[in-house]
């Protein structure tokens, strides 16, 4: 983490939500602008991709990392997402 900023994370009645959806808005929200002023997220990552790898099991330990629009981002195989400032 750098500095003094704590990362976001997913609310738990969020995760049923499409990953896709929440990391933009998290991101969104983490920045104070509203999700159009971002960038597309399919220039980062493929979001159908990312919205499929989410499995149904809670206890999933699978998860997947990458940069988006100044953070990074973590989704987790139950579908939390956080994203903290780089």
């Amino acid at each position: 983490m750098s500095g003094n900023m704590s990362p976001s994370a997913t609310p738990p009645e969020r995760r049923d939500d499409p990953p896709s959806t929440v990391v933009v808005e998290t991101v969104a929200a983490a920045e104070g602008v509203d999700t159009i002023d971002l960038p597309p997220l399919y220039e980062w990552i493929d979001p159908d991709a990312l919205d499929e790898f989410v499995a149904d099991e809670a206890d999933d330990p699978r998860r997947v990392r990458f940069d988006y629009a100044g953070y990074e981002v973590t989704v987790e195989g139950d579908g939390a997402v956080s994203v903290e400032k780089v």
